[in-house]
């Protein structure tokens, strides 16, 4: 994993968060994900860490989160999660 001294964090930060208001401001905020025998697991887990206290919306993601499956997320709440990961937020 990359190590980023202090600027480089603030400038991947505020360059994220740049991207972040520009998918959230976006027309379609889709991000489609294909469900696989190999993958459902993660996709859960992901489902689980970006949907937040909007239990409805996850059940119906998680519902259809099966293999063969295509799961919609919203793109800069997937952006968001990463961001969080990488900064260490």
């Amino acid at each position: 994993m990359a190590r980023f001294n202090d600027l480089e964090k603030k400038l991947l930060g505020e360059l994220l968060d740049q991207a972040i208001d520009d998918l959230s401001n976006n027309g379609c905020n889709d991000l489609p994900i294909d469900v696989t025998d190999e993958n459902v697991d993660q996709v859960r887990r992901l489902i689980r860490a970006t949907t937040g206290d909007d239990e409805d919306w996850a059940k119906d993601l998680l519902d259809d989160a099966k293999p063969g499956n295509k799961v919609y997320l919203t793109d800069f709440t997937v952006l968001q999660l990463f961001r969080d990961r990488i900064l260490g937020e």
